[in-house]
């Protein structure tokens, strides 16, 4: 007899089909297929793409069905509510919670003040910001006044951090003690876990004597370095 499997409830804003949010889309993806040989995942995300008001083609709205290894509820724009949030996560059973962002007004900023006020079951919560508290000193007056309210309400004193990184873990630590949001942070350290993708043709062009293409897919920022990297291949 097989064993019954931990359920993990992953409240997101975007998951595939959806690829416009780029990174955070693909690493929970690549959670949910490698890990649910041991665990049970359960996605409650938007029924469209970052910065599409049309619903995806594809999918049934506002119940749940199985893709990509998981149960996935999609939401439409017309249902999506906090208190029909509320509903869903209160009615779908799980031993734990995995939130992939620490701003989503979305998802994660109204479950955890659920959790806080007992409004949906009191379960552990692994909060993973992704690079979001790295602009330590620059967060608007209105992010500031929601950690404000996060900080004197206790929020998030007792759930879990995931860095994936050694740098993102030094950049938890340093936010939460800042603004006191968490003065004794459990922090994890798991690299990014890239999906499994389809096997395809790769086709390649011949290598040019004394020339190098490089191409860069992410977001132009400081903590990025391109810079850095730029002047460094001058040198070569």
């Amino acid at each position: 007899m097989n064993p019954v499997k931990p359920t993990i409830l992953m409240p997101v804003q975007f998951f595939p089909p959806g690829v416009k949010a780029g990174g955070p889309v693909r690493s929970h993806l690549g959670m949910v297929q490698k890990l649910s040989p041991y665990y049970h995942f359960k996605v409650v995300t938007l029924n469209n793409d970052y910065g599409v008001r049309e619903p995806y083609a594809d999918t049934l709205p506002d119940q749940w069905q199985q893709r990509y290894g998981a149960d996935v509820y999609y939401m439409s724009r017309e249902r999506y509510s906090w208190r029909e949030l509320r509903k869903v996560v209160s009615s779908t059973r799980h031993d734990l919670v995995y939130l992939g962002s620490f701003f989503d007004r979305v998802f994660s900023v109204p479950i955890s003040f659920f959790r806080r006020f007992g409004w949906i079951p009191r379960k552990n919560v692994v909060l993973s910001p992704r690079g979001e508290f790295g602009k330590l000193l620059k967060q608007r007056w209105h992010k500031r006044l929601f950690l404000f309210l996060a900080q004197i309400q206790g929020v998030y004193r007792d759930i879990h951090w995931h860095a994936t990184n050694e740098t993102e873990r030094e950049e938890i630590e340093l936010f939460l003690k800042r603004f006191r949001i968490d003065r004794h942070p459990r922090i994890a350290v798991a690299s990014n876990i890239r999906p499994s993708l389809e096997t395809r043709e790769r086709r390649s062009s011949p290598k040019r004597p004394g020339t190098l293409r490089l191409v860069f897919l992410a977001r132009i920022h400081p903590k990025k370095q391109v810079d850095y990297a730029l002047e460094r291949l001058r040198t070569l």
